[in-house]
């Protein structure tokens, strides 16, 4: 079977997972895709940013109103006619992934790529304008964050101590704020961008942070031979 592309909310998806491993400041984690509606991963990560962004006193008032309104917005689109037809298809593809059968499986992929598409707009433009409110600074700091759930990804098999997560967590700070601008977050609200530098930043955890044995463990898998491939496919 032909491999299936995912839907508009993939990207988001998987940044949603990356947080979820990122270190300290400590903050409620985010879960799967699969293990919570939209909304409410939503809910999640923005009371994250509180924590990591450092947000208090009338900025959080605000910040809080916007979240609350982001949250009604959503809820709302997903109400109106495209929402419901949205979620019907997504179930329609559920079913026939669970039944494999790739006729209905293609045909509900096709039919909700337009808007799933929409959907993601929407919710860039509703989360830009939560996001918005943070000063440069602090979503630097977010940007750091996110990076360094990325990263972590691929380093969680080390099992780091406190301070080497500090110390990984540091080195995301100079990229992210390499990234972000006064304009990033208009442009790319869910940072999705910042993946290209997770490689370097694992790369300079492997040097700088990690002890040879955690090295040793976290040392990426050379790909398969083509003798293997062709063994395994026997």
């Amino acid at each position: 079977m032909k491999r299936h592309h995912l839907d508009g909310l993939a990207v988001a998806s998987l940044l949603v997972m990356s947080i979820s491993c990122a270190a300290a400041p400590r903050a409620t984690a985010v879960g799967a895709a699969s293990a919570a509606p939209a909304t409410t991963q939503a809910i999640d990560e923005f009371k994250q940013m509180e924590t990591v962004c450092k947000i208090e006193g009338d900025a959080l008032a605000k910040f809080r109103a916007a979240t609350a309104q982001r949250h009604q917005k959503f809820a709302a689109w997903q109400e109106t006619d495209k929402g419901k037809k949205l979620a019907q298809l997504r179930a329609a593809r559920d079913e026939a992934k669970k039944a494999k059968d790739d006729a209905k499986l293609t045909a509900a992929e096709a039919a909700l790529e337009p808007l799933a598409k929409e959907e993601q707009e929407f919710r860039s433009k509703i989360r830009a304008d939560v996001m918005a409110l943070l000063s440069l600074d602090q979503q630097r700091a977010w940007a750091a964050y996110v990076l360094n759930g990325l990263a972590m990804k691929s380093l969680g098999k080390a099992q780091l101590t406190d301070d080497q997560k500090e110390q990984v967590l540091a080195l995301c700070r100079e990229p992210a704020s390499k990234y972000v601008a006064a304009d990033t977050i208009a442009r790319d609200p869910y940072l999705s961008g910042l993946k290209e530098f997770s490689p370097q930043v694992v790369a300079a955890a492997r040097e700088k942070v990690l002890t040879a044995e955690q090295r040793e463990k976290t040392a990426p898998k050379p790909p398969a031979t083509k003798a293997a491939t062709t063994r395994a496919g026997k």
